[in-house]
């Protein structure tokens, strides 16, 4: 659940979605996995990159080529941590246990977070009881470009240095 899905789609059954590119180094650790597969008749395409930066932060980088015109679409994330939004909704603070972690909305600056919930429409299901969705809804760029959603999870506390956010480059060139 803990993904991005375009418009309402359901993933495919016995999809495989590779990882297609990845890389190990002693500052920074990624891969790249495309996610095409689940999607076939909503994406043209979409990848994932998650990145470990200075072995301290994480980066999450979506890239989502709709098959339609202003096909949403909705990055979660279900936490049983509590979250606070601020107030611009470009980051949130999640809390558990004594320990801080940060989110940072980085790109598109036209989106932002909300919290929904996570309890299914009947009692049949699971209630996910202790949970909250940090979630993202937006509408793709129109123009036929790739639309990038970024964020960025950073460990707060003294153990953890303040650090500017990285520069975003597209998936396929990191290295």
């Amino acid at each position: 659940h803990n993904t991005v899905t375009p418009g309402d789609a359901i993933q495919s059954h016995n999809i495989v979605s590779p990882i297609i590119q990845y890389a190990a180094a002693s500052n920074r650790a990624f891969a790249i996995t495309d996610l095409t597969p689940a999607y076939p008749n909503d994406a043209t395409s979409l990848h994932r990159g998650i990145a470990l930066l200075d072995r301290a932060r994480v980066l999450v980088q979506d890239e989502y080529q709709p098959t339609k015109t202003n096909e949403p679409l909705h990055w979660v994330m279900i936490t049983p941590t509590k979250i606070e939004l601020s107030n611009d909704g470009h980051s949130a603070i999640l809390t558990s246990n004594g320990k801080t972690l940060r989110a940072d909305l980085l790109e598109p600056t036209t989106a932002k977070f909300h919290i929904a919930s996570t309890r299914p429409p009947t009692p049949a299901e699971s209630q996910n009881d202790g949970t909250e969705m940090l979630a993202i809804d937006l509408i793709p760029n129109t123009d036929g470009s790739s639309t990038r959603l970024a964020v960025l999870l950073t460990p707060v506390g003294k153990n953890w240095p303040k650090l500017n956010p990285p520069a975003l480059i597209p998936l396929n060139e990191w290295k």
